[in-house]
């Protein structure tokens, strides 16, 4: 199951910094892959961008802990496969060269049709990154809290 982690830095920045700055931070992110990996980020730079949003306006009011890196993962997950799956099948007809792709194209094998394929695929892949994304931001942050004794952020609670 392809995961890209891309979000790990908007996530981190959207509950540290609130949701403008992860929106930022996000853009910023895609944009920077597109110089240095290739075009292809460009065109789903709003896509972190809203992940950016997302999470920084769920964090701003949820206290950081499982239940609610769930919901934020499943939510993201959700709105950041329709908007990239759309791109996606939009703009590259489905297939992006990307690590996605491989399992696109099993579920094609099977009999889905390209559309379904694609948004499949896209929810899976973003739902398992969204999970391993925020798990590494959850060691961060237990690593910066105890770092500089942020007594005030709430974490491991409820």
């Amino acid at each position: 199951m392809p995961v890209y982690l891309d979000s790990v830095g908007t996530i981190l920045a959207a509950i540290l910094m609130g949701p403008l700055v992860g929106a930022f931070v996000g853009l910023a992110t895609h944009f920077s892959l597109g110089v240095f990996l290739g075009p292809v980020y460009f065109y789903f730079a709003v896509v972190n961008g809203v992940i950016g949003l997302i999470a920084g306006y769920i964090f701003k009011k949820q206290d950081f802990n499982l239940k609610t890196i769930i919901s934020a993962s499943i939510a993201i997950a959700l709105v950041a496969s329709l908007m990239g799956n759309s791109i996606s099948y939009i703009v590259f007809s489905g297939i992006t060269g990307e690590s996605v792709d491989i399992l696109t194209k099993n579920l094609l094998e099977l009999g889905f049709n390209l559309f379904t394929a694609v948004y499949i695929s896209g929810f899976l892949s973003n739902f398992l990154d969204k999970l391993i994304s925020f798990a590494l931001v959850f060691h961060i942050m237990g690593v910066i809290i105890a770092k500089f004794k942020m007594k005030e952020f709430k974490i491991f609670t409820k």
